[in-house]
């Protein structure tokens, strides 16, 4: 196998903003390094921000 099916973000550590996060993850599935990434919960706004900027 040469991707990992699902990268999972545990926790974000307050100082990579999370367009920046987003951005790279998608990165990830575009190279073809992953096919999916997900995150734990967290606040809504935060959810809000991920889903908004994995839109672009």
């Amino acid at each position: 196998m040469d991707y990992i099916g699902l990268y999972y973000v545990h926790c974000w550590d307050g100082q990579v903003p999370v367009s920046e996060t987003v951005q790279e993850m998608n990165g990830l599935i575009k190279k073809g390094k992953i096919r999916h990434w997900g995150i734990r919960l967290q606040r809504l706004g935060a959810c809000e921000d991920i889903y908004m900027g994995s839109r672009k």
